[in-house]
């Protein structure tokens, strides 16, 4: 999905039925990633659905849980989390400037 400041959000899959994640990643206009986060629980499974997008830096999707995830794009950047950001991040995106917020 492009966003209005020219970012792309994109959203992949393990393709896995038992032990889902998802992966978002956000790119710049050179295709170069900002932020990547995964969302996912051992033994889990999810489907990506009911995507609605809430204004141009929010959107709401379902995973693998009862109540939706709410996705924020905040592009300023932050340096850590909320305490309810529900995401893994790899080592070096968590000593970083972030941009995706996951609640």
């Amino acid at each position: 999905m492009e966003l209005q400041n020219g970012w792309y959000l994109i959203f992949t899959t393990e393709n896995s039925p038992y032990d889902e994640a998802l992966h978002i990643t956000l790119l710049d206009q050179r295709f170069e990633i900002l932020d990547q986060v995964e969302l996912s629980q051992d033994m889990t499974p999810g489907i990506v659905k009911d995507i609605q997008i809430i204004d141009a830096d929010r959107m709401q999707f379902n995973f693998n849980r009862i109540d939706p995830y709410i996705l924020e794009v905040d592009e300023n950047g932050f340096m850590l989390p909320a305490h309810a950001d529900s995401t893994k991040r790899d080592f070096i995106r968590n000593l970083g400037r972030k941009y995706i917020r996951v609640n």
